[in-house]
């Protein structure tokens, strides 16, 4: 394949566009922040802010900045007088995501303009917190997906995938916050959204809109459940409603024996034509069974009444993954 920005000379050059049609192009880039955990501690205390200013705020006008001014840092880049640039920052543990959205009607398209508004504003971040140490690392920096032009992209081939772990609930049995139980010393939803982002970064934390700011969810990017007396339904249909479209890997919080092994065999059995759901029983640290949700699959009846409904959102919404709990196991003493 040859490089678009060489000539027959091997000279460099600028991309000749003045041939193709207008279109709708648009790009979506991402870059993670990883902070010291005493570091982002201070910062979620401090409401965002050091003496230098609100960092937040600051990274996503320089980021706005530099997305605008893409061709002035990168050689070959068309100056482009975008339409939209948005870009948010959403805390996450001890990371700050940041992704840029980037659209326009032009000959070419604005990857690099995503690409460069989110890793300014990453760059604006760490000047923002240096001072609070200089352990602070900027990690990947990405396109997630892209369209118009010759073709489109999203990452690794499929669409991009997010993590959702329903924590909404409370135990009947226990008669408590499912979220807040704790196992050798750590919260459910503290250990299983550990896990959930150690294979998948982009992870959401279903809650109803009176938990969203309790201190076992807060520190959480959220997606708050749009229905109400639907149970777990509630969580999927606000995750297929968020934009740009994602799969999803559902995970429930009431998982004490869920591995990193099966994760992993979740994501390896994706298949963008079905959703899928696989069942933990007693106590079993691996995928007990598995359900095509798009058979009739008499042994449908051996998962819960919760998990059946949000099987049947997850078909509506295309290709979606599902844990599932099995049966839960008492409590260890905090």
């Amino acid at each position: 394949m040859p490089f678009t920005h060489v000539d027959s000379n091997d000279r460099p050059t600028m991309v000749d566009v003045g041939a193709k049609d207008i279109s709708a192009r648009s790009a979506l880039a991402e870059s993670r922040v990883r902070l010291p955990a005493a570091v982002a501690s201070a910062l979620r205390a401090a409401g965002y802010a050091t003496a230098k200013g609100p960092i937040l705020q600051t990274a996503i006008i320089a980021g706005t900045m530099a997305a605008k001014r893409t061709h002035e840092l990168i050689p070959f880049c068309h100056p482009l007088g975008l339409e939209k640039c948005r870009i948010t920052i959403e805390p996450e543990a001890d990371e700050l995501i940041i992704r840029c959205e980037v659209a326009v009607h032009d000959r070419t398209g604005v990857e690099m303009e995503a690409l460069t508004g989110a890793a300014v504003a990453a760059l604006t971040l760490y000047d923002m917190c240096k001072a609070l140490s200089h352990d602070i690392v900027i990690g990947d920096t990405r396109l997630l997906a892209k369209s118009g032009g010759k073709t489109d992209y999203a990452a690794n081939g499929l669409a991009p995938l997010a993590a959702l772990v329903l924590a909404g609930g409370r135990s009947t049995r226990m008669r408590t916050d499912k979220a807040s139980l704790a196992y050798g010393g750590e919260t459910q939803l503290a250990r299983v959204h550990r896990l959930v982002a150690s294979v998948v970064p982009d992870v959401y934390v279903s809650v109803r809109a009176d938990q969203a700011n309790d201190p076992t969810r807060r520190q959480y990017r959220q997606i708050v459940d749009g229905l109400d007396g639907v149970g777990p339904a509630a969580g999927i249909l606000s995750a297929l409603a968020t934009s740009p479209p994602r799969a999803w890997l559902v995970v429930a919080v009431d998982l004490p024996f869920l591995g990193r092994a099966t994760l992993e065999h979740l994501i390896a059995a994706r298949d963008p034509a079905r959703a899928r759901a696989f069942a933990q029983k007693h106590g079993i640290p691996r995928v007990h069974e598995s359900y095509d949700a798009l058979l009739a699959d008499p042994e449908l009846d051996a998962v819960t009444a919760s998990v059946r409904s949000v099987l049947s959102v997850l078909i509506k919404g295309g290709e979606g993954l599902a844990a599932a709990p099995g049966d839960e196991p008492a409590p260890a003493a905090s």
